[in-house]
């Protein structure tokens, strides 16, 4: 059997068992006309991945295509290219890459040499809006073809997660300017502690910032329920003792958790009073000084809980 390339691995282990194929179905019928079909060859097999160095001089794939085909190809391939980029986070997988190594606005298919997103549009009919309004809206998997299972679960996820993201954007009535990636940050301990803080912080940030709708207009007893709504089990304590302000100095500088406590010496939960006072002269003065980080995402916090910096 031959043995499955780099970019065959990909797909689901019951897949790489065996050698990979596609269905007898081509990826589209055949032209009225007669001519050859542009993904499938004359023969009616499917298209598959490259096996194969690709030729030296590749024919242009929109070279036939008219102005608006090639507008719309244009616009999958860099709705591909966000996807592949937002995977880790869509799929809470840092070593997701592992397993699709090839971005997708890259992915070129045999025979013909065709990218996914020219094959998507010309072949599928599909074009980037119709993906974000219906895969990523759609709340079970979609089959994306040519791609094999485990990689179209993949790019639906990925889709998914954007639409998300936008729709969370579009409600929010504050700009956002802190990474997304801080939604991903991995907690080693379940309470806010000084081993871990900066994580703790930004991850924190994030989950408010980015559902700032649940949070406007709401007294602070009900923080602590809104976070559990967001799958977060927030401790009673870390509210009382006032380390909630940890979020305005991550948006001023996370290094900031760091530098502002290296005086305050044994455990925090000792020392509550000497660690919130640090915060909030922190915050206080890289927002005197105009040396904020993430200004916007600052703003939001005063205006949503504006009693931190008392």
């Amino acid at each position: 059997m031959e043995k499955p390339s780099k970019r065959r691995a990909s797909v689901d282990n019951e897949d790489a068992s065996r050698e990979i194929k596609r269905s007898k179905r081509s990826v589209s019928p055949k032209a009225n006309d007669g001519s050859e079909d542009l993904v499938s060859g004359s023969n009616g097999e499917d298209a598959n991945f490259l096996d194969t160095k690709p030729p030296e001089e590749p024919e242009d794939e929109k070279k036939k295509c008219t102005d608006s085909e090639k507008e719309k190809i244009d616009e999958i391939r860099e709705l591909l290219k966000q996807a592949y980029e937002d995977l880790p986070l869509a799929t809470h997988n840092p070593n997701i890459y592992t397993l699709f190594d090839e971005p997708w606005d890259k992915m070129r298919f045999d025979p013909n040499y065709r990218s996914l997103a020219f094959i998507l549009h010309k072949q599928e009919g599909w074009t980037a809006e119709w993906m974000k309004e219906r895969i990523g809206s759609s709340p079970s998997f979609i089959g994306i073809y040519p791609l094999g299972r485990a990689e179209s679960r993949a790019l639906c996820e990925a889709l998914n997660f954007r639409y998300n993201m936008n729709l969370k954007r579009n409600l929010a009535r504050m700009e956002v300017d802190i990474p997304e990636k801080w939604l991903e940050e991995r907690l080693k301990y379940k309470n806010f502690k000084k081993k871990g803080a900066e994580k703790f912080g930004k991850r924190l940030a994030a989950k408010i910032a980015f559902n700032q709708s649940k949070f406007f207009g709401r007294d602070m007893m009900w923080f602590r329920p809104l976070m559990s709504d967001l799958g977060w089990e927030i401790s009673e304590s870390f509210v009382t003792r006032g380390f909630l302000v940890v979020i305005l100095v991550v948006a001023a500088d996370p290094a900031l958790i760091e530098s502002s406590t290296k005086s305050i010496k044994g455990k925090w939960s000792e020392n509550r009073g000497e660690v919130k006072k640090a915060f909030i002269d922190a915050a206080k003065a890289a927002e005197r000084k105009k040396k904020l980080k993430y200004p916007q995402t600052f703003a939001l916090f005063k205006k949503l809980f504006p009693s931190l910096l008392n």
